[in-house]
């Protein structure tokens, strides 16, 4: 017996041995860990008061069935010695005494807390998932809640990625605690996107942790552990769920499962939003397409009642879609055609196949394809599109009575179409399709061919088909441009193909035009376009108004456009007089309040109104919206509720505030400029107008402006000699669109001529007219200046023309940049043979150093004229002297060179030689006959000389006088 009890003291679980009045018999350390009792504190006490066991609802038949089947098994609840409760598996069993009578009861108890929690958290998420709702930020905000609540956090975050930005959706925080602030940049959420690592992420001791300094709502809130998991859809990070606690908090793998799995159903969420978005842009397509033709397209249910009413069905029945949606064909249509429409509506449901019939009305016929939709709930509508054949019964019927080669040739193609003879392409026939489309006459086409109308826009496509027909290639639905008589060119599909005709090889072609359908897929693109781009930047929230309870309803979108949250707000409802004391600025409480009465006194069905006003923002700033709302009647006429959108316009307001202030910048920068700016414009007829120009017109042409007849100011005192020319540049451009620029005179007042330039840049308007923006100056001053320049020119030009010295140019290295004409008189080389040779080719070698030392002073004295005599080269006589004159104007732009001019001096240099021989001459002579006669009467005097010493007179008076 010891054994078996040494045996039972071993065992993990708790076993408790009770007699039949339930004093306990036998409680071992499992029991003593699992309630907190020792065992000396419990043997032999009532079992109910120690085990904490919370007893069923009947104990008596509890003990009556235990008793019977010997044995029971299940879960419930206990309670320890410090009154905690939770779940154990027990199994109790009846043991006999010696006589094998009941004895007693042994129970054998294990813990199952954590089992049990897992069943209660997944149950929870369970029952979560079941009441989800179609709202993507409500439904993951209900998991946020879960996460947070289930993990005994503090806060919860759900950081998403939109657009490449992260944030915040559906923020939770325990009741008590701060909410957090909704602020991505810098969170742990935020850098798990970054990251993206795999599995469950904790941060312990976050306050000493880089994210202290950069996470707002974790250092604010005293957090101390956050746990988080990124959300991925696929391969593709999408967001993180971040759980944050106020406490140490280390998780258990089941904690981290349950983050898991409330992560993966966020990543549910985020895979049926994205599929929810895409079906949104489907209809939106289908929409588009719906409404871009001019087919009659419509659903009815199985009552036969409008659902679906596409925009032609619309302009048929001559409502709204709104107004068709909801009833039958005897609402809209008279009872007889509603009647035949009933009966082919119920005769596609009936067969449950396609019906293709034809029906009439208001005198035109419609050719109706009809076929069952199945709706929801398992219901069947009926879905059909209707095309108004009338036109083409009546093309029918011509086709029928034509001549049978028109028959022939036509029948196959409702298209434009002509047979042209294959050796030339003169044109035999052509349908009023063709007609219609090119606006040729019949005769005039069946006298003429292809070439002779111009059909082709571009000859190489002509070409390239003529090629093909020639190689066999079968040519159909091959996409050309081609030529109206009115020189508009389209688009059409061509198709051609070889017929016998007559004998003769002809061609039968058609040609489809699909240039409304190439705008009209254009403009649906760029409606698309703008549609995508208007709901991506529209900020818009919904609100209504219930007229008997005075009670505003918002959603969290209008509370977005001003700022703030239902929560900052006090919810998603509130009195008038609130929403207006909160939300309406007061200089504008009249305006709100005016079109608020108006809408309750009106009794217009369909009531709706449009107006803008400020408003006050949750963050203190001061915003516009646009506010569209429309009025609820009841049957006597009273509005019994309001509803509407506001938009917020600020960033609109503060543009046109921003554009006035340009606009009175550019009309003060307009009043002061020297000149005048002003618009042309060039209709597609090519008329000229001028619609606008600057008060400096009137400083310009020295004339008031009468009526801004701006056209008139232009073109009525334009010099009659430079219209044409005005009008052909400007033509010319228009052409080519490009930049466009003219001088031209004008007459004023007192008879004098002024000159104008005029210069601008073209802009095409969508109807082809040419819209031109620029200016114009007064140039009078600059071409005066001009024509003194070429006067000036043209003086100095006759003048170095008609010089007998050579003018000529030379460079810094010594090269000839320009010789004139007179380089051929004085040397025999014409300018050309010398241009570009080197000054020392053309200087006699005895001359170079006296020549190069001449050059570089010239160059190192540019104030001054340097001369200087040398030989220069003949073509033929050798060297010729010249006399070189020159002054450096290498700094000049204009010139960058040595000027010089270079005469001739043979013949003056010869008269020198003469001279000089002459005198040689003279002085010989001179030596030879007045030197004798000077000898003589050197010798009187000196004979008088030597007299007078002896003291006698001289003897010879005449040589004293007479000059040595």
């Amino acid at each position: 017996m010891r054994l078996q009890a040494r045996l039972l003291d071993c065992v993990p679980e708790s076993v408790i041995a009770s007699d039949l009045d339930g004093r306990i018999l036998y409680w071992s350390p499992g029991a003593e860990r699992m309630f907190g009792y020792r065992a000396d504190e419990v043997l032999g006490q009532p079992c109910q008061d120690f085990a904490g066991v919370i007893e069923p609802a009947d104990e008596a038949a509890f003990r009556r069935d235990l008793m019977a089947q010997g044995h029971w098994e299940g879960e419930h609840i206990q309670k320890n010695r410090a009154g905690q409760t939770f779940w154990t598996a027990t199994r109790l069993t009846v043991f006999p005494d010696e006589q094998g009578r009941p004895a007693g009861f042994v129970g054998i108890y294990r813990h199952v807390n954590e089992s049990r929690q897992r069943e209660l958290r997944l149950a929870t998420i369970n029952e979560c998932c079941r009441n989800l709702g179609v709202d993507f930020a409500a439904n993951v905000a209900r998991f946020v809640a879960l996460a947070g609540e289930l993990l005994d956090g503090t806060s919860a975050h759900y950081i998403r990625l939109e657009n490449g930005l992260p944030r915040s959706v559906g923020p939770w925080h325990r009741p008590g605690t701060p909410p957090p602030r909704d602020q991505p940049a810098g969170q742990i959420c935020c850098d798990l996107l970054r990251q993206h690592p795999s599995g469950v992420q904790v941060i312990r001791n976050h306050q000493h942790t880089a994210y202290a300094h950069t996470d707002p709502n974790g250092t604010a809130d005293g957090m101390q552990t956050f746990i988080g998991r990124v959300v991925q859809c696929g391969d593709e990070t999408v967001g993180s769920l971040c759980v944050g606690f106020q406490r140490d908090f280390e998780p258990t793998d089941d904690d981290r499962r349950l983050l898991e799995i409330i992560a993966a159903a966020i990543c549910g969420e985020e895979s049926r939003q994205r599929a929810v978005e895409a079906l949104g842009a489907r209809e939106r397509q289908l929409r588009a397409f719906l409404d871009a033709t001019s087919d009659l397209v419509f659903l009815k249910d199985d009552e036969f009642r409008y659902v679906i009413s596409n925009r032609a069905n619309n302009e048929f029945l001559g409502k709204s879609e709104a107004d068709i949606q909801g009833r039958t064909d005897f609402d809209l249509m008279p009872r007889e055609i509603a009647e035949g429409c009933r009966t082919s509506d119920e005769e596609t449901l009936r067969r449950g196949t396609s019906v293709i019939s034809k029906e009439t009305a208001a005198g035109r016929s419609y050719q109706t394809l009809k076929f069952p939709v199945d709706l929801p709930g398992g219901r069947r509508g009926v879905g059909s599109y209707v095309r108004d054949v009338t036109s083409l019964n009546e093309a029918e019927e011509i086709l029928r009575l034509s001549e049978e080669k028109f028959a022939k040739a036509f029948q196959t193609s409702p298209y434009a179409s002509l047979i042209t003879r294959a050796e030339d392409g003169h044109i035999l026939d052509v349908n009023d399709a063709f007609i219609a489309l090119f606006g040729h006459a019949r005769q005039d086409l069946l006298a003429d061919s292809t070439l002779g109308i111009g059909l082709w826009a571009n000859l190489e496509d002509r070409a390239e088909v003529v090629a093909a027909q020639r190689r066999g290639d079968v040519i159909a639905n091959r996409e050309f441009r081609f030529r109206t008589k009115d020189g508009h060119e389209i688009i059409g599909l061509f198709s051609t193909q070889m017929i016998p005709l007559a004998g003769e090889d002809c061609l039968l072609s058609s040609i489809n035009d699909i240039t409304e359908r190439q705008r009209a897929t254009e403009r649906l693109r760029e409606s698309e376009f703008r549609l995508a781009t208007a709901l991506d930047i529209a900020r818009a929230g919904y609100w209504e108004y219930d007229a008997v309870t005075d009670v505003f309803t918002f959603n969290d979108a209008f509370y977005r456009v001003y700022k703030t949250t239902a929560a900052q707000a006090g919810g998603y409802q509130m009195p008038s007089a609130e929403y207006a004391r909160r939300f309406c600025h007061p200089d504008d409480a009249d305006i709100v309040a005016r079109e608020i009465a108006a809408a309750m006194a009106c009794a217009e069905k369909g009531f709706s109104r449009q107006f803008e006003h400020r408003i006050l923002c949750g963050d203190g700033t001061t915003g516009y919206i646009t506010v569209r709302f429309f009025a609820v009647k009841d049957a006597d006429g009273r509005t019994i509720k309001t509803y509407g959108v506001n938009q917020n316009v600020t960033e609109r307001k503060l543009a046109e505030e921003k554009l006035r202030e340009n606009l009175e910048r550019f009309q003060d920068i307009a009043a002061n400029i020297p000149g005048a700016i002003y618009q042309f414009r060039i209709d597609p007829a090519d008329t000229i107008q001028v619609p606008f120009m600057t008060a400096g017109c009137e400083d310009l042409f020295e004339r008031s402006v009468a009526g801004r007849d701006f056209t008139g100011l232009l073109f009525d005192h334009m010099h009659p000699a430079d219209r044409a020319r005005f009008q052909q540049s400007l033509a010319a451009a228009a052409r080519t669109a490009e930049h466009w620029q003219q001088e031209f005179r004008i007459v004023v007042p007192d008879g004098r001529t002024k000159w104008l330039r005029a210069a601008a840049n073209p802009r095409q308007l969508a109807n082809g007219t040419l819209l031109w923006n620029g200016v114009l100056l007064d140039i009078t001053g600059l071409k005066e200046a001009e024509e003194a320049r070429r006067a000036s020119e043209e003086r100095f030009r006759l003048l170095v023309k008609n010089s007998s010295d050579v003018i000529a140019v030379i460079d810094a290295a010594g090269a000839l940049q320009y010789i004139s004409a007179a380089e051929e008189p004085i040397t025999g080389f014409r300018p050309q043979d010398l241009l570009g040779k080197n000054i020392h080719e053309i200087i006699h070698p005895g001359d170079w150093e006296r020549i190069a030392q001449a050059f570089q002073t010239a160059v190192a004295q540019p104030d001054r004229t340097h001369r200087i005599e040398c030989r220069h080269v003949h073509k033929t006589r050798g060297w010729v002297p010249v006399e070189i004159v020159g002054q450096s104007f290498l700094a000049e732009p204009a010139v960058k060179g040595i000027i010089v001019s270079v005469r001739d001096i043979t013949e003056r240099t010869q008269t020198a030689e003469e001279q000089t021989r002459q005198l040689d001459e003279l002085r010989r002579w001179y030596t030879a006959t007045l030197g004798r006669e000077n000898r003589v009467a050197e010798l009187k005097r000196e004979i008088n000389a030597l007299a007078r010493r002896l003291g006698e007179p001289p003897p010879y008076s005449s040589v004293e006088d007479t000059a040595p």
